[in-house]
């Protein structure tokens, strides 16, 4: 990047030096951003919610957790309500 500014090639569109600068500072950003929230779409899919439906439903019954509440949810045993009893703790 810096060797491209301080050739002075042609460009189509004549920016100023730090506009580009700035340009590919922000573009960058929105890639980690984009590269974070995809892994934790992942990770939540394939890793947090099939092991936590496992080990909530565990930890609950060893702890003789009787609430109405973590009755209600773990119920039927399905994976979106042990993840809503997860988010509740």
């Amino acid at each position: 990047m810096y060797v491209y500014l301080k050739l002075r090639l042609p460009r189509a569109l004549s920016f100023p030096d730090w506009a580009i600068i700035v340009t590919v500072i922000i573009g960058v950003y929105v890639c980690g951003l984009l590269a974070f929230a995809g892994g934790r779409l992942l990770n939540g899919k394939m890793f947090r919610r099939p092991v936590l439906h496992h080990t909530l439903i565990e930890a609950v019954e060893l702890h003789d957790l009787d609430s109405g509440a973590i009755k209600a949810c773990l119920a039927d045993r399905s994976i979106r309500r042990v993840w809503r009893l997860y988010i509740r703790m």
